[in-house]
């Protein structure tokens, strides 16, 4: 074998072996992200849904009837 040869061989074999190393990380992530998805969807429970949900639905109702007040007075005054 000459030497060329060997360098590029050797070359190949670097190159393999970063790239199985980049693989290895981007599967280390990936099984990061799922996990730590997990953990947050299991925080978030249907009691706190249901919270939400109504909470929110009290700040539209609030927002309504002050709207509805603010156009009931603007149109008595006009």
């Amino acid at each position: 074998m000459t030497d060329p040869d060997r360098e590029t061989r050797d070359l190949l074999v670097e190159i393999r072996t970063r790239l199985d190393v980049a693989l290895t990380r981007q599967d280390d992530h990936e099984s990061r992200i799922r996990d730590l998805y997990q953990r947050v969807a299991t925080c978030v429970t249907a009691d706190d849904l249901k919270a939400m949900r109504t909470h929110t639905i009290a700040i539209v109702t609030v927002v309504a009837v002050v709207v509805g007040g603010i156009v009931t007075l603007v149109v008595a005054l006009t």
